[in-house]
């Protein structure tokens, strides 16, 4: 937690930033802010109860987090290049990842996790029995087959469960609840509407992503729109807010002994980031 406590904060000037002129200034400052979240997230990730390492379910939370720095990573690279295109589809994957974590340490128990893992592995049993029923009809195991299945073995060992315990058959999303109702149980169905569903655009290339950022009208025809599109402060600034609120309460759940230093230190970014975005808002109504 060296990193985490020897970060140098952003400063946030509130009259400094009344003065800017145009919205890339505010992107500038937002990608600073999602910089020292991304850091922040990455630190909270090495964290661990025993020194021995994870148990399984502590496991998927924090591999959840490593997730979760690698994409907030990935966001620094495409605002460096102005690509906002790219950071509209990342923003849905940390939105996921965000409500997956909040979910879980919401209901923490052991059924929610084993919920979780077999509802990830069904494809795999399904590829199990596609190779099983193949060998059956074939009459012998090719080398490639026997390869996967030792795959398909290994996954199921890792997730610590059987592969006759997977329902391939189960249509109900893990937890019994679909992501809307996930959002919905922990409040943020506002947030649902925008991170998720809205961005869906951006993940499946909806007619909505195609003319806004891929097409130019010309006349009663489109042509090709090949120019990136400039980065927007809301979208870093939204998932630095939600990363935040996310890693106090894996924190809490951690019951570390600088518990206290680390959760300041993360609602006064949260305070930083509420700041940024009021004026940012101010801005765009002036």
């Amino acid at each position: 937690m060296k990193n985490f406590f020897n970060y140098k904060c952003i400063e946030i000037n509130e009259d400094e930033i009344k003065s800017f002129k145009n919205e890339s200034q505010f992107s500038k400052l937002a990608f600073e802010i999602i910089r020292e979240t991304a850091i922040y997230t990455s630190e909270i990730a090495t964290i661990k109860k025993r020194k021995e390492g994870w148990t399984r379910n502590e496991a998927i939370l924090g591999a959840h987090l490593v997730r979760l720095s690698k994409l907030l990573s990935i966001v620094l690279d495409q605002a460096s290049k102005n690509h906002q295109e790219i950071l509209n589809i990342l923003s849905r994957l940390i939105y996921e990842t965000l409500l997956n974590i909040m979910f879980l340490l919401h209901q923490n128990n052991d059924e929610i996790f084993e919920s979780f893992v077999k509802y990830s592995l069904r494809n795999d049993k399904r590829l199990w029995n596609r190779i099983e029923d193949n060998i059956q009809t074939r009459g012998e195991e090719l080398p490639i087959e026997r390869r996967m299945k030792e795959s398909i073995l290994y996954n199921f060992e890792q997730a610590e469960i059987t592969i006759k315990e997977v329902d391939e058959k189960m249509k109900a999303p893990w937890g019994d609840k679909s992501t809307y109702k996930r959002a919905e149980d922990l409040g943020i169905e506002k947030m649902h509407l925008h991170m998720f569903s809205g961005q869906s655009h951006a993940i499946h290339g909806n007619w909505n992503d195609l003319i806004f950022y891929h097409l130019k009208r010309n006349g009663n025809y489109f042509e090709p729109d090949f120019n990136w599109s400039k980065v927007r402060p809301q979208g870093m600034l939204s998932q630095s807010l939600f990363t935040t609120n996310a890693l106090k309460q894996y924190v809490l759940f951690l019951e570390i002994p600088i518990e206290n230093e680390v959760i300041n230190r993360l609602e006064n970014l949260e305070k930083r980031i509420s700041t940024v975005d009021a004026l940012h808002e101010k801005f765009l109504h002036c």
